[in-house]
């Protein structure tokens, strides 16, 4: 799973932030950007195109392609990945892989996308999950 194999990144960011008093954590600032635009800046060389699922507009400034929910009341982040994959199918038939990532983590690995291309290619799937916390990257 390399760029060049066409694979689009989900940066799920459409979730109500009632733990955090509603505010739009992925729009929160970190060392001046906001928390999605790290995100989005380690992602960008991993994946050949970026899509956000979110419920809002404040996501229209990054120049990517934007997806709301189509299920209402906000269900949860399924809804995202079934918006983000209902984009893709609609607009990028040639993806070989999508990879889904929470809007509100910005320091996913450098090494995201390969780490899961070989827990795939492992197991013999066509999905794969890992876990990065802790991993010191």
């Amino acid at each position: 799973m390399d760029p060049d194999e066409n694979v689009v990144g989900l940066v799920l960011a459409g979730g109500r932030s009632s733990r955090m008093g509603g505010c739009d954590k992925c729009l929160q600032p970190l060392v001046g950007k906001p928390m999605v635009a790290h995100v989005i800046a380690r992602l960008r060389p991993q994946v050949s195109k970026i899509v956000i699922s979110a419920n809002t507009d404040g996501y229209a400034g990054f120049g990517l392609p934007v997806v709301a929910d189509s299920l209402p009341g906000f269900p949860g982040p399924l809804a995202g990945v079934e918006a983000g994959l209902s984009w893709v199918a609609a607009n990028s038939r040639s993806v070989a892989w999508a990879v889904t990532v929470p809007g509100d983590t910005p320091f996913i690995p450098d090494d995201l996308v390969r780490r899961l291309a070989e827990a795939a290619r492992a197991a013999g799937t066509m999905a794969a999950c890992t876990r990065w916390w802790g991993s010191g990257r």
